[in-house]
C-alpha cells in the first residue's frame, strides 16, 4: 500500500467550551485566561495526510489513534484519559468526538498504524506507521465540567441562640439565631462523566469563598441578610471543603403579632467558577445540582426545638410600703392568637440592672433612695425584679423603663439606659401603633393605702 509520509497540521478545536467544532483553537497552556474546554465534553481534532514533498494525499481516509499523552499543566499533574473518537474524511481527517477526562493542558501524539496493515507480512511496524509531524500537539486548557457538593454533616440551628441556657424549647420571632452545628460539605470538580478532576488544584483551583452561593428558603421565609462569608479551602486533589460562617445569623422578621409556628428552613449551597467567563464561549462552571441541607425533608433541625413565638416583655405598675422591698411582676409573654399570655416556657431571657432606666421622681422620693435589682434568667417567664426599700419618710414614685434596643440612641429613644439589652424582639406597642416601644411602668412607695388595691372593700364588725 502507498501510505502518506506523515500527518501534519494537527489541531484541536471547539465551537465553545462544551461543543466540538472549528471556531476556537485549543492550544492554551496558561493557567489563567484564554480559551478553555470542559473535561469530558466533545472537542475536535483534525490532521492532514501529506506525502514526503508536503502535498496533501487526498485519497487518505484512515483513522489515526492517540499514541501517547503527557500532561503539562499543572505541575505536577496526573494524566487523564483521552478518547479520540473516530476520524473521518479524505486527505484531512477529523473527529468531533474526542474527549479528555482531566483538567489542565497536555501534549498528544497521533499516528496511524493500521492504514497500511495490508503490508503486515512484508514490512515492519515502523514502515507501516504514519507518524505525526511535527509532534507532539499541544492541547488545552481543560477545566471542570461542573461541581458537586456532598456532606456527611447534619447541621443544627441553635434554639434561642443561647447554648448556655439549659432549658430551651423555642425562639422569639425577630430574635437572630445561628448554628449549633455548622453546615459543611465537600466540593468536588467533575468531568462531564462524573469523575473527579484531580488536577483542579494549585494554580488551576479558581474557586474562592466568594464563589459559594448560600440560598435559604422556608415558610415563612427567614431574613438571611446576617449571613457572612463562608470558608472554602482546597485539598489539592480536585476537591475542597466548604463551611458556613460561625457568625451567621438568620431571623424571622417581626412586625405585627403572629401565632406560634414551627420553622422549616432549607439551605441550598452551590459553587460557581466565573473566572473563565471573560472569553466568549468559555461560560461559567456551576454546580449540578446545588446541595440542599434540609434535615429529613422538613428543614434543618434545631438542637432544642423549632417553635417560634411572638413575644414581648410586660412591665406592670407596682406599689407598696416605703419600708419594704418592692417586687415588680415583670414577665415575658407571647401571642397565642387571641392575646398575650405569660410565656411559661421562657427559662432563658436575661435583663440586667444596667438596662433599667429611672426617671421622674415624685413626692418625697429622690434619686439614690431606692434602686432596682434583677439577676439571673427569667423562670417560667417571670423575673425577680425588685426595688430596695426607700425607708421612712421617702414615700413617692419613680418611673421605670427597660431599654431593649441594640445600642444607645437606637430605636425607642424615650428610654435610655447605660447598657441597652439588645432584646428588641421583646418590645411592645405601648400607646403607639407599632410594636417597637420599650416597656415602662411606675413604682410607688407609701402613697396609696391598701384600699386602692381592692375592687370591693368592707370592714368586719
Amino acid at each position: 500500500a502507498i501510505r502518506p509520509a506523515f500527518l501534519g497540521d494537527a489541531l484541536a478545536t471547539d465551537s465553545d467550551s462544551s461543543t466540538a467544532g472549528l471556531s476556537r483553537i485549543l492550544a492554551n497552556s496558561a493557567a489563567a485566561g484564554g480559551v478553555v474546554h470542559r473535561a469530558g465534553r466533545y472537542f475536535s481534532i483534525r490532521a492532514t495526510a501529506r506525502n514526503s514533498a508536503g502535498a496533501i494525499t487526498s485519497n487518505y481516509s484512515g483513522s489515526p489513534s492517540v499514541q501517547g499523552i503527557s500532561c503539562t499543566l499543572p505541575s505536577p499533574c496526573s494524566n487523564g484519559i483521552l478518547t479520540p473518537g473516530t476520524f473521518g474524511g479524505n486527505g484531512t481527517v477529523e473527529t468531533d468526538t474526542a474527549r479528555y477526562s482531566e483538567v489542565g493542558a497536555l501534549f498528544l501524539t497521533l499516528e496511524d498504524a493500521t492504514f497500511a496493515s495490508v503490508d503486515a507480512s512484508d514490512s515492519s511496524p515502523a514502515e507501516r506507521t504514519i507518524p505525526q509531524s511535527p509532534a507532539p500537539l499541544a492541547v488545552g486548557r481543560f477545566v471542570p465540567d461542573h461541581f458537586t457538593l456532598s456532606s456527611s454533616v447534619d447541621p443544627l440551628f441553635l434554639t434561642f441562640n443561647d447554648a448556655t441556657c439549659p432549658s430551651r424549647s423555642f425562639t422569639y420571632i425577630g430574635q437572630p439565631f445561628g448554628y449549633a452545628v455548622l453546615p459543611q460539605a465537600q466540593v468536588a470538580a467533575k468531568s462531564a462523566s462524573g469523575t473527579t478532576t484531580v488536577n483542579y488544584s494549585g494554580s488551576l483551583w479558581k474557586l474562592t469563598a466568594n464563589d459559594i452561593l448560600q440560598n435559604y428558603s422556608g415558610t415563612p421565609a427567614p431574613d438571611a441578610s446576617g449571613i457572612a462569608m463562608p470558608s472554602l479551602s482546597s485539598n489539592s486533589n480536585g476537591t475542597g471543603n466548604y463551611s458556613a460562617n460561625s457568625a451567621d445569623r438568620l431571623v424571622f422578621p417581626r412586625s405585627v403579632p403572629a401565632v406560634p409556628f414551627d420553622a422549616s428552613i432549607a439551605l441550598a449551597v452551590s459553587a460557581s467558577d466565573s473566572s473563565e467567563n471573560a472569553v466568549p464561549g468559555n461560560g461559567i462552571i456551576s454546580t449540578q445540582p446545588p446541595y440542599v441541607f434540609d434535615g429529613s425533608g422538613s428543614g434543618i433541625d434545631f438542637d432544642s426545638g423549632n417553635r417560634f413565638v411572638y413575644g414581648r416583655i410586660y412591665l406592670p405598675n407596682a406599689h407598696g410600703s416605703e419600708l419594704a422591698a418592692l417586687p415588680v411582676a415583670m414577665e415575658t409573654q407571647y401571642y397565642n392568637g387571641i392575646g398575650f399570655v405569660t410565656n411559661m416556657d421562657d427559662q432563658c431571657t436575661i435583663v440586667s440592672s444596667g438596662s433599667l432606666a429611672l426617671s421622674n421622681y415624685q413626692k418625697n422620693l429622690d434619686p439614690g433612695e431606692t434602686a432596682p435589682a434583677i439577676s439571673g434568667r427569667f423562670q417560667s417567664g417571670k423575673s425577680n425584679l425588685t426595688f430596695s426599700a426607700p425607708g421612712l419618710g421617702n414615700s413617692g414614685s419613680v418611673d421605670l423603663c427597660i431599654d431593649l434596643d441594640s445600642a444607645a440612641g437606637n430605636g425607642d429613644t424615650s428610654c435610655q439606659a447605660p447598657i441597652p439589652a439588645n432584646l428588641g424582639y421583646l418590645q411592645g406597642r405601648g400607646s403607639a401603633s407599632l410594636y417597637d416601644r420599650d416597656p415602662g411602668a411606675r413604682a410607688t412607695f407609701g402613697v396609696y393605702g391598701n384600699v386602692n388595691e381592692f375592687i370591693y372593700f368592707r370592714e368586719n364588725y
